[in-house]
């Protein structure tokens, strides 16, 4: 506990058992952002089994936070790092530092095992994100974020390969 009371957080590796409390706050990002969250503990088990990692943040037992991460390289570098998935702190606990602990986490994760860089996408609409990731002296380039799902997905996976 700090002095004033509040419990302090404690930064971990999450193991593929956080599933339900990773989706929890995946989830409520997804909201905040107006998504349709189309995940489940299922799918977050999947994924941190198969090739992703996450920090978990939790005070007092709770929950309060997580940095989702996976491997990456950089072409123009040559260079291996992490594409961060997700940054998700619970409302009650923002502004109070631990963003920052766990984006630091997830760099040291990185270097520990030789990567060089840390990157991720900001939805632009999302200012209050984009001015903590600036804060942390982030810079913006200008890229297009491309994807292709569902009928369109479905139609490429169709196609007769030679």
């Amino acid at each position: 506990m700090a002095g004033d009371g509040t419990p302090v957080p404690h930064l971990r590796s999450a193991t593929p058992a956080d599933a339900p409390t990773i989706a929890a706050l995946l989830t409520l990002l997804a909201e905040e952002e107006g998504l349709s969250a189309r995940l489940d503990a299922a799918g977050v088990e999947a994924v941190l089994t198969r090739f992703a990692r996450a920090v978990l943040a939790e005070a007092a037992g709770v929950s309060v936070g997580v940095g989702l991460f996976y491997p990456g390289y950089d072409l123009d570098t040559a260079t291996t790092g992490v594409h961060l998935e997700a940054l998700v702190v619970a409302p009650a606990w923002r502004g109070a530092g631990l963003g920052r602990q766990l984006m630091a986490a997830v760099a040291n994760a990185t270097r520990a095992e030789g990567g060089a860089w840390v990157a991720w996408y900001a939805r632009a609409a999302n200012r209050r994100a984009r001015r903590f990731y600036r804060q942390l002296g982030a810079v913006e380039e200008r890229y297009l974020n491309l994807y292709l799902q569902d009928a369109p997905f479905a139609a490429l996976t169709a196609q007769r390969l030679p």
